[in-house]
Parts: structure tokens; C-alpha cells; sequence
């Protein structure tokens, strides 16, 4: 379990997710993956490393399949020694009657984590803020008004790579 509670926060330490990560289902290779038929979010371990393939979250159907390479050397460690056994489809934290772990226990054990270390009101979507406000503050100045006018990030690079060619 405190392999699992590593994971899990260097997972929301690392990327602004809700909690689809509690239904992993881990893929043992990349061609396992290229033939499993995507409906559910899975991990994919491949030669380079790894990936997240989310298929079953909220925007799935403006947005389809959001393949995510993990970057993070310490997650990517984690993640090797937590799959060195593990077969392609099983749940990545387990089992449940619903399969994985669910999105509820996986907030109750975050927030419970904190609790216990004296950090009361740390939920997965306050951690998620938290994380994109980091990234925020780091955009160049340009870039954040873009953002603070409402623009999607399409438009955003349009515009910054128009601004940075006249530099």
C-alpha cells in the first residue's frame, strides 16, 4: 500500500488528473495495447518507459483517446518496480467488484494521507488546482494573458508562436 500511495502522489503531484487513474488497467507492451479494443484507462508499458491511455473519462466524447507520455524519472521508477510482475488487464491498483480501485476510495485515501500528517482539506481536486497554478505561474507573461482572456490552448500557440517569430 505505500507503493500505491507513492504512486498515487507522485502521479497528482505530476499531472493536474481528476481520478482516473484509480481505474488503471495495466498493458504489459506496446503491441498488447494496439490490439486491446480502448475502453477503459490503462497504463502502458513499452521499451522507453511508459504511458497513460485514457478512453473512459468525462470529456471522452468531444475529446476521444488522451495518450500521455510519463516523464517523471521517479514516477517511471515506481512504476517498474510496481509492474515487475503484473499481467496485461489487471487493474493496476487493484481489484474491486467494479473493477480498480474506486474514484471514492482513491480520494478518501489521499485526503485520509493528508489528514494524518496534520494537513487538513487535501482532496485530488484541490491538489489538481494546486498543480495548475504551478504550471500557470511559469507560462511566460504573454502567455498568461492569453490564458486570462478565455482562449483555448490552440489559439494560445498560434499566437505565442506568432509572437515569438517577431522577436
Amino acid at each position: 500500500d505505500d507503493l500505491n500511495m507513492k504512486i498515487i502522489l507522485e502521479i497528482y503531484r505530476t499531472y493536474p488528473f481528476r481520478l482516473e487513474t484509480s481505474e488503471l488497467k495495466f498493458i504489459k507492451n506496446l503491441h498488447a495495447w494496439k490490439t486491446t479494443l480502448k475502453t477503459e484507462n490503462y497504463l502502458v508499458k513499452h521499451t522507453k518507459g511508459f504511458f497513460f491511455s485514457f478512453n473512459k473519462y468525462k470529456t471522452y466524447d468531444r475529446y476521444g483517446e488522451r495518450k500521455i507520455d510519463i516523464n517523471s524519472k521517479e514516477l517511471v521508477k515506481l512504476l517498474k518496480i510496481k509492474t515487475k510482475n503484473m499481467e496485461s488487464n489487471e487493474f493496476f491498483f487493484g481489484g474491486g467488484a467494479e473493477g480498480g480501485m474506486l474514484r471514492n476510495t482513491m480520494s478518501k485515501k489521499i485526503t485520509t494521507f493528508f489528514d494524518q500528517k496534520g494537513i487538513k482539506g487535501v482532496t485530488p481536486t484541490n491538489l489538481t488546482k494546486m498543480i495548475i497554478q504551478r504550471e500557470y505561474s511559469k507560462l511566460d507573461p504573454a502567455m498568461r494573458t492569453i490564458q486570462d482572456s478565455g482562449h483555448s490552448v490552440q489559439t494560445q500557440m498560434e499566437v505565442y508562436l506568432i509572437e515569438r517569430k517577431k522577436v
